[in-house]
C-alpha cells in the first residue's frame, strides 16, 4: 500500500494516510507539505489518490485551505465511510482559534 508517494510537491511525499474502500476502489487521503517557493497561501493541504488493488495508486487531486482558519494548511486527514459516503476528518494547521466564525468549542 505504501509504494505510493505524490511528487507534486516537487520531492516524493505523503504523510498521515488514510485509507478507505468505496465503490469498488480504494480512496487515500494523505497530507502534503507545502511547495515552499513563496506563493501566497502556501501551506500543508491533502492529497487524494485512488487504486483499485493498494499497489498501484493514481493521484486524483488534492483539497487545500479555503477559510481563514485554515490558512496555515491542512493535514492529518481521517476518512471513514458511512451511509453510502466518504466522510473527511482532518486538522488545520498552526490557527488556533483566530479567525473561527464558527461557535468554537475550544476557545
Amino acid at each position: 500500500m505504501m509504494y505510493f508517494a505524490d511528487t507534486s510537491r516537487g520531492r516524493p511525499y505523503a504523510k498521515d494516510p488514510a485509507v478507505v474502500k468505496f465503490d469498488g476502489r480504494y480512496w487515500m487521503y494523505y497530507s502534503i507539505p507545502p511547495y515552499g517557493d513563496g506563493r501566497e497561501k502556501d501551506g500543508w493541504a491533502i492529497g487524494i489518490a485512488v487504486s483499485s488493488d493498494l499497489t498501484e495508486w493514481t493521484r486524483m487531486g488534492e483539497l487545500t485551505p479555503q477559510a481563514d482558519y485554515e490558512s496555515n494548511g491542512l493535514c492529518a486527514p481521517g476518512a471513514i465511510v458511512l451511509d453510502g459516503h466518504i466522510h473527511l476528518f482532518y486538522q488545520t494547521y498552526g490557527n488556533g482559534s483566530e479567525g473561527c466564525d464558527l461557535p468554537c468549542r475550544f476557545r
